[in-house]
């Protein structure tokens, strides 16, 4: 294969009617997330209804106009069934039942029973459903060559296709421009940022969230028709890792909001007073670069002091979560015993009650056991925060492991314990690495409970050392600052370049069976 072939071949890929649906699917995924803030983990089901309803009404004779409505009808119903019970709680709850739910449709299109509609695990042929399609093509019979790519100019992968597929991807990109700038657009992006604060202006919230599940939904059910159209409907091709395609090209594409990041980065690299300079420049020049500011951060004995205290909060809250926490997990997942069912249920619901609401009753709490203005205090509290989410994914993925292997242990004569400590541990490590990266996160970067129980400087976490910081340098020393605030992300960033290797496998497996 020659040079050109394969330049060919790749920038092929890029003008492909498949590429055009990723970004489709992206678009719609960035109306859940981007503007809204919805952690939307399964965009595989609504991509995988939209070409189920298209090709199936396609395949009993529907015109085209009839079969695309179709489609966009069931993404609206999906999006009400899973909008419904879970907007008006925590993002988190979203992300647990949309990717469960696109594993579900999966499962249910490949299934046997369901043969004479979806084709089963074999799906629909293309002969069945893209016949009117092409017959809409204004193009000629044969192919076409231009610049480097040569295709067909109507059936299957065809430049009638790959016309509609990007024409569609450019109208989705106008609208959602023109949505952004809206007043509604402003609203759902007042809502990602804080949704009480729109609460408490009479907002009707749920609505809104809804409006753009159920938007961002069509766009990801047109998406699934592009996909499907130069091939079968094959429910296995849109699975959970469709999904993670489609999150990995829209964070990929929003790289520019990693700018204030940058940003930070290289005014922590100028001197205090370039920060005024005119004009303004974003990156420092060579000759001006300087690690002044992190000198003098370092040399600081309470950032050792607060990092240190971070640290230990931090550390210890993953490691007590990940014991209980998986434990728990395997006693609810491998155990039959009455209350079972209400104990998974109490557990799960736990995570419906706002932590903001409870701090009150924590504080009494605290002040009983005489745990105020104590470092090793917080982490009871933290750990009772993270493990009913730690709970819920270890369980999943607990229950994705053959049950075979405990009575392999048992028939050898060993004990419940060696089947968790010696099977079920190793197995289940990337989902107890997964959650562990989340527990981490949320005790290194916790700030309201920690400024609320501890008065001692001395035990002080970095977070609320970081806020005293910016109060004391904020109008001439932004350099100290943004030094300080760099360093303390170097923990997250180590962890989850450790961790990252188990943080994909423990995410598609946990929460869900299969």
């Amino acid at each position: 294969m020659d040079i050109m072939t394969i330049i060919s071949n790749a920038a092929g890929e890029l003008i492909a009617p498949t590429t055009a649906a990723y970004v489709l699917a992206a678009i719609g995924l960035n109306i859940h997330f981007g503007m809204t803030g919805l952690m939307n983990m399964g965009q595989a089901g609504f991509m995988l209804l939209g070409a189920y309803g298209f090709a199936i009404t396609q395949s009993m004779g529907c015109n085209l106009f009839a079969s695309v409505c179709a489609a966009l009808a069931l993404a609206v119903i999906y999006a009400l069934l899973l909008g419904i019970p879970t907007l008006k709680l925590g993002p988190d709850y979203l992300a647990m039942v949309t990717l469960a739910a696109a594993e579900i449709i999966r499962i249910i299109g490949r299934s046997t029973a369901m043969t004479n509609f979806t084709g089963g695990s074999a799906g629909i042929s293309p002969q069945d459903f893209t016949e009117k399609f092409e017959s809409l093509s204004p193009l000629p019979d044969g192919s076409t060559t231009f610049l480097l790519w040569t295709y067909s100019n109507n059936i299957a992968n065809s430049w009638w296709l790959r016309i509609v597929a990007w024409v569609l991807v450019v109208i989705a990109a106008l609208l959602c421009w023109r949505w952004f700038h809206s007043p509604w657009g402003r609203m759902l992006k007042g809502i990602r940022e804080d949704e009480n604060a729109i609460r408490s202006l009479g907002k009707p919230v749920t609505r809104y969230k809804m409006e753009s599940l159920i938007l961002g939904g069509l766009f990801g059910a047109i998406a699934g028709i592009i996909f499907v159209l130069p091939r079968s409907v094959q429910p296995d091709s849109l699975g959970r890792t469709v999904t993670f395609y489609v999150w990995t090209i829209l964070l990929l594409g929003g790289a520019v909001s990693v700018m204030p990041m940058i940003y930070m980065i290289s005014t922590s690299l100028k001197p205090n007073g370039a920060l005024y300079e005119f004009p303004p420049k974003f990156f420092p020049a060579l000759d001006t670069v300087t690690i002044e500011n992190y000198v003098y951060i370092f040399s600081q004995e309470k950032f050792y002091v607060n990092f240190l205290n971070s640290a230990i909060v931090a550390i210890l809250t993953v490691v007590i979560a990940a014991f209980v926490s998986s434990a728990l997990a395997f006693c609810l997942a491998r155990f039959r015993f009455p209350g079972r069912r209400a104990l998974f249920a109490l557990v799960i619901g736990t995570m419906i009650i706002p932590g903001t609401t409870l701090i009150i009753t924590q504080y009494q709490l605290a002040s009983f056991f005489k745990l105020t203005n104590k470092l090793l205090g917080l982490v009871p509290f933290y750990v009772a925060w993270v493990i009913p989410f730690s709970t819920f994914m270890i369980k999943g993925y607990i229950e994705s492991i053959p049950r075979e292997f405990d009575e392999a242990v048992y028939m050898d004569g060993g004990s419940v314990f060696t089947v968790f400590f010696k099977v079920i541990c190793p197995l289940a490590s990337p989902a107890i690495a997964s959650v562990s990266i989340f527990n981490f996160l949320t005790a290194w970067e916790e700030f309201p409970w920690a400024l609320t129980v501890l008065n001692d400087t001395q035990k002080r976490t970095l977070p609320i050392a970081i806020s005293g910081f910016f109060g004391q340098h904020q109008f001439t020393q932004w350099g100290y600052v943004f030094a300080m605030s760099v360093a303390s992300l170097l923990p997250v960033l180590i962890i989850f370049i450790c961790c990252q290797k188990y943080f994909v496998s423990g995410l598609q497996t946990g929460g869900i069976k299969g």
